[in-house]
């Protein structure tokens, strides 16, 4: 038996970030929730997933780019981890999930090294890696 601690919910948007007019060009729109389980003996999970809503180009909103389609999949490079997963509650879990509800100010005050769409991918692959 468990009981729900907590839950969120965080929206993203993942671009083609190859195409030059970005914001206009096709996208993913990305709803990420965390559900906090603790266990009878204690034990804390998060369980995470992620549902996906690919919303065409605005500019031309009847054709689909098939390439700007998998360009713009957060897990284009590893389809396995598109899911979701359940990994332990720890000190390393809580904060990476922390991080990855901060909205786009709070992440570019921490991260200048990498895109903020790039940043978030590698927080929820390193989250399917516990």
């Amino acid at each position: 038996m468990s009981r729900i601690i907590e839950s969120r919910i965080k929206e993203l948007k993942f671009i083609d970030e190859t195409l030059n007019n970005k914001e206009n060009g096709p996208f993913f729109q990305l709803f990420i929730k965390v559900i906090e389980k603790e266990y009878k003996n204690s034990d804390r999970y998060f369980y995470i997933n992620y549902n996906y809503n690919f919303i065409k180009s605005s500019e031309n909103p009847i054709s689909i780019n098939f390439d700007s389609y998998i360009r713009a999949h957060p897990f284009k490079n590893d389809l396995e981890l598109a899911e979701g997963c359940v990994i332990p509650k720890n000190e390393s879990t809580s904060e990476i999930i922390n991080i990855l509800f901060m909205n786009d100010d709070e992440i570019t005050k921490i991260n200048s090294q990498t895109s903020i769409q790039k940043y978030r991918i590698q927080l929820m692959a390193s989250l399917s890696m516990h």
